[in-house]
């Protein structure tokens, strides 16, 4: 299973899998930290924020895709996202196999589950979010099952709770979930519902273990400092209006949006079709994370991967699985069919000589197709590729720290590939704001003509905006600014006199 997902994703994934800015800052900041061997404290990407206050709240994450980045390149990026999905997918097969599902179901059951969540399936430390939320959720089923002790459940949560404290906020999410099942196995017991709680001793280890795991987030470098940035996310008005990942889910944005509702439906459906048993806390988890899913479309991935490991946990128990047995083989294996084996570290033999044997190649810079060095591809359609090598000039010919104005979306780009070069933001929101934010997507989608104001303010000669928005038309009748050059994406202008006034850099 590990091998045909890994290799699919690798060949869908060439170019979707760049599409987000926040690939590139991400790795220039991890290469910040490694050349200085300290965490930033201040901006130094962007010339209005130069200075200003800002943390790498996913340092870890940034440290390991850099040193990935030094050693394999884009292409060993892609092949460590692809490696801890194709973990996920091959957890979820071993589930649904375990429950009686045939073959052919399975799969069916991981495309789903993949399709929906592959609006997200992107080179960014949230992948380690998705895993760590996959690999939590099995520990809350098995616990819940007696498959697991509280002793060994701890063991494995709170190192995982450093660790993912420090690659990405998710680990916010595990807390959350964390309580939510410590919270309704108590109420279980007090109703006489299925519980894992057998005496007071339980209680008092669960609620030990929650607040352990709760308090793993002051385990990092930053201190407090770490938690600014996530205050300013979660509490901002802004983000949903006009960032997409932070949106609601609207069932007429696109697919994405409508197959994760579906899936919710099908979901909330199958649990309530649950019969001969009363619900476990682990199977209700899942539509908390749907509500909040309708909320932020973001949750979206971490709902289908809680949805599918516990769908897998309470299908026998329905009457629909019932009906698929009577059905044959096709659908549900037959009751003599060999038990499917536990998870051991056999199954991970193949998929690591796997994935040693890309990031040979990779490092080795042998340029095979799909599994060698050279396959990840840039895309011209989301950056100003064609511009690159023109850009490079302006780069290098540059005073270190001269300001370019941006689209927020070629933000990471440009940090990334013209290191003298200030930008004027990307998307790192929690360093503008919800006020800087709000006039910015004013002046994109409204008012153009705000584009004067950050002119005057900031002696910029260049800016590389948005090929089709309102900007553009803006500026193409501007009487100081004149096209340079265009690619399929953005267009290139810049100022035909010196700014009269401005601030230093």
């Amino acid at each position: 299973m590990f091998l045909g997902f890994a290799l699919t994703m690798l060949v869908l994934k060439r170019e979707a899998s760049m599409v987000d800015p926040g690939t590139y800052w991400h790795v220039v900041v991890g290469d910040k930290i490694l050349d200085e061997g300290t965490l930033p404290r201040t901006d130094w990407l962007t010339f209005p924020f130069a200075g200003q206050f800002w943390v790498p709240q996913q340092w870890l994450g940034e440290v390991i895709m850099a040193i990935t980045h030094r050693l394999a390149g884009f292409d060993g990026l892609l092949l460590m996202m692809v490696t801890a999905l194709g973990m996920m997918v091959t957890l979820f097969f071993h589930r649904l196999r375990a429950c009686g599902l045939s073959i052919i179901v399975a799969m069916v059951c991981i495309f789903l589950t993949v399709g929906f969540s592959a609006y997200h399936f992107l080179i960014r430390p949230i992948i380690f979010t998705m895993l760590a939320m996959t690999w939590m959720f099995k520990l809350i089923l098995d616990f819940e099952n007696q498959r697991i002790s509280i002793a060994r459940m701890t063991a494995w949560l709170i190192p995982l709770g450093i660790i993912w404290t420090n690659i990405h906020g998710g680990v916010l999410a595990g807390i959350v979930t964390l309580w939510l099942a410590i919270g309704g196995w108590c109420l279980a017991a007090i109703i006489r519902f299925p519980t894992p709680i057998r005496t007071w001793a339980d209680v008092g280890k669960l609620v030990a273990m929650g607040v352990a795991f709760t308090l793993t987030p002051l385990v990092n470098p930053l201190g407090f400092d770490l938690f600014k940035p996530w205050v300013a996310i979660m509490g901002s008005k802004v983000l949903p209006k006009y960032v997409i990942e932070h949106s609601p889910l609207n069932l007429f944005k696109d697919s994405f949006h409508l197959g994760i509702f579906c899936f919710g439906l099908f979901y909330t459906f199958m649990l309530i079709s649950v019969k001969r048993i009363r619900p476990k806390v682990s199977w209700v988890i899942p539509l908390v994370w749907f509500a909040l899913t309708i909320k932020s479309i973001r949750q979206g991935p971490l709902f289908a991967s809680m949805g599918i490991l516990a769908m897998a946990d309470f299908l026998p128990w329905t009457h629909w699985y019932a009906r698929l047995k009577t059905a044959g083989p096709w659908f549900i294996r037959p009751d003599d069919a060999p038990p499917i084996p536990p998870m051991g570290w056999r199954v991970w033999v193949i998929p690591g000589l796997f994935v040693a044997l890309c990031a040979g190649l990779q490092m080795a810079k042998v340029p095979v197709p799909v599994i060698g060095s050279g396959w990840i591809v840039e895309p011209s359609g989301v950056y100003p590729v064609e511009m690159l090598p023109q850009l490079k000039e302006l780069n290098d010919r540059s005073p270190d720290g001269t300001p370019i104005f941006n689209d927020s979306d070629f933000g990471g780009y440009l940090s990334y590939h013209l290191p003298r070069l200030r930008i004027f933001m990307d998307d790192r929101y929690e360093l503008c704001g919800d006020e800087w934010l709000e006039n910015y997507a004013q002046m994109l989608f409204k008012e153009p003509e705000r584009f004067d104001g950050y002119a005057n303010q900031w002696p910029f000669q260049h800016a590389i905006i948005d090929r089709k928005g309102k900007l553009r038309k803006y500026l193409d009748q501007h009487a100081n600014w004149e096209i340079v050059q265009e690619s399929d994406c953005a267009a290139w202008f810049t100022r035909k006199a010196k700014p009269d006034s401005g601030v230093e850099k």
